[in-house]
């Protein structure tokens, strides 16, 4: 007979071992107010305090060039403008990839290192993928 905690076991299974995997995981506190999830890249494995799941696959891809890059920029306010989750920086130039500013200098992100980024609105900084 397969119960509940038999599904949840393998669940669990699953997921520790996607992360020996080298795959990405993401934990979220089991609370009421802690429903974000957020990357984990050392999971301690406390499942009475945690939830954790492995991280989705992303559904934007990196910028091809930037034309394509300029393009969509256009669709977000305020525009030039990206995040790193924490900060806001100013995109200062876009060629190969994109350079901002930041308070103490410029720096370059390629296009595929930038993807990591969102635009200030909080949109992934790239191409939404068609399914």
């Amino acid at each position: 007979m397969i119960t509940e905690e038999i599904i949840e076991t393998v669940e669990r299974i699953k997921v520790m071992q996607a992360f020996v995997d080298g795959k990405a995981i993401e934990e979220r506190r089991i609370s009421f107010d802690h429903t974000e999830w957020v990357d984990n890249n050392n999971p301690e494995w406390r499942w009475d305090k945690f939830d954790y799941r492995i991280k989705p696959e992303s559904k934007y891809r990196p910028f091809n060039n930037a034309r394509e890059c300029w393009e969509e920029m256009q669709k977000h306010q305020p525009f030039g403008w990206i995040s790193n989750g924490e900060l806001l920086f100013n995109i200062i130039s876009i060629g190969e990839g994109i350079t901002i500013h930041n308070s103490i200098s410029n720096c370059g992100y390629s296009f595929k290192s930038a993807v990591s980024l969102t635009f200030a609105d909080g949109t992934p900084f790239g191409i939404l993928e068609e399914e």
